[in-house]
């Protein structure tokens, strides 16, 4: 007996299945050949597949334009990894100025990403939307095992090593992430160590710790070195203006040292943009009408930008207790259902501390901060409850 044939959406959800199966939730890039011919064209036909380069593929929404960018970026840097790894291996190390940015953790994608080689090659790979990887042989300057680091899938120089590299271009070009990296580190022995490495490039790095006001450190590493009988002169100014960030503890993420140089960066400039004799005076009363008003659309917006796929209607059938995820089977499959149950459910206790803030924002005039300290991890709970329940 003949077994029946699948129907079209049968074919699409085995070849799914299979592309879940291979990179499961949390990667987005797949080669060729790891998928079923009949499969891969399926999904490329579909739109969930698009080629980025000849055999390698990105995971993409089938109802985005053919134009869009967002598969690319999103999944580049899987990607680069991916690529310079099974192509090279051990063999290859980003460039000081590109392992810099991965240290700060630069989000923005370059036009081009300049490798260093082992091997004596030479090549410009084209990628989509005009962006290039650059590759050329390192030669006796290639870093050895000890002084690169795997960030994210990526080999990188240390964290020291960079520094140490950096061309005076980049201290002007990326002064604010050159400043976060130099945040990170914490043993100056480890830069002493550097000296016959590139003698000019740690004079300029120590002129730069003497900049934002780390002379201490930067003496540390010149102790160290004078006991070998290395003098050196650290009167550079490799930063071009003032610097934007005061280093602060060591150890603490890229992040949020970011955050604090953005800060620190445009604090005058968003506070010339408050506006004057603003104050909102309302009864705390019509304050919460006015919050509950927004809350399906505020719902809406929120969760779109997350990609979910929700609806306004589905945001309505969850603010009207019209979802069911114990009786409801579409419910319990309904994975941006739980998102939107979850956003409201959250959106509910912010908009009472909201409220207690608004009541006391004359008595108390930093009660916000306190409450947000206090209550957050609760809001993140609310948020996630409806999908840890469902399992």
């Amino acid at each position: 007996m003949a077994r029946p044939r699948l129907t079209s959406r049968q074919k699409l959800a085995r070849a799914l299945a299979e592309l879940h199966g291979i990179l499961g939730s949390d990667r987005g890039v797949v080669r060729g050949p790891q998928l079923a011919n009949v499969n891969r064209l399926l999904l490329l036909q579909s739109g969930y597949l698009r080629e980025i380069l000849k055999g390698w593929y990105f995971v993409s929404d089938p109802t985005a334009e053919q134009g869009d960018t967002t598969p690319f970026f999103a999944n580049f840097w899987e990607y680069l990894a991916r690529y310079l790894g099974e192509r090279f291996g051990a063999g290859y190390c980003l460039t000081a100025e590109h392992s810099l940015l991965r240290h700060a953790q630069h989000t923005v994608i370059p036009k081009t990403v300049h490798v260093v080689l082992q091997s004596n090659q030479s090549q410009v790979q084209a990628l989509a939307f005009g962006h290039t990887v650059a590759m050329f042989p390192g030669k006796s300057a290639f870093p050895t095992a000890a002084q690169t680091v795997d960030l994210h899938g990526l080999r990188c120089m240390s964290l020291p090593l960079c520094l140490v590299n950096l061309p005076p271009r980049h201290f002007t070009a990326y002064g604010r992430e050159v400043q976060i990296v130099m945040s990170q580190l914490q043993d100056p022995g480890a830069l002493a160590a550097l000296v016959n490495i590139n003698r000019a490039g740690l004079v300029r790095i120590l002129s730069a710790y003497r900049q934002v006001n780390r002379g201490d450190f930067a003496d540390a590493v010149l102790q160290q070195l004078t006991g070998l009988g290395i003098q050196l002169k650290t009167d550079d100014t490799p930063f071009d203006a003032t610097p934007v960030y005061a280093l602060g503890q060591p150890g603490r993420s890229p992040l949020y040292a970011r955050i604090r140089a953005l800060w620190a960066q445009h604090r005058e400039a968003v506070l010339a943009c408050r506006p004057v004799g603003g104050v909102v005076d309302l009864r705390p009363a019509d304050y919460l009408a006015q919050v509950q008003a927004i809350r399906a659309e505020d719902a809406y917006h929120s969760l779109s930008i997350e990609r979910y796929r929700v609806t306004p209607e589905l945001i309505h059938k969850v603010a009207e207790e019209g979802w069911d995820p114990i009786n409801d089977t579409a419910d319990q499959k309904q994975v941006a259902a739980m998102a939107a149950k979850g956003y409201l459910d959250a959106f509910e206790l912010v908009r009472d501390a909201a409220v207690q803030v608004y009541e006391q924002r004359s008595d108390q005039p930093g009660c916000a901060a306190q409450l947000f300290a206090a209550q957050h991890q609760a809001w993140y709970q609310k948020l996630f409850g409806p999908s840890v329940a469902a399992g």
